[in-house]
């Protein structure tokens, strides 16, 4: 489980979600899971692609 908004360690999707969590009260987990991945905030109503680059 990493979907804590408070924590001193964070992975580089739970900082995001975190920020977005705590300042706009968006959650941008896709899924509503215990934990918040990349693909997650993928996924989320919130969130568009632009350009994919490969």
């Amino acid at each position: 489980m990493n979907k804590k908004t408070g924590s001193a360690k964070m992975n580089c999707s739970q900082l995001v979600w975190a920020a977005y969590k705590a300042s706009v009260k968006i959650d941008l987990d896709g899924n509503g899971g215990l934990g918040v991945y990349p693909y997650n905030i993928k996924d989320s109503k919130h969130t568009h692609i632009y350009k994919t680059i490969k």
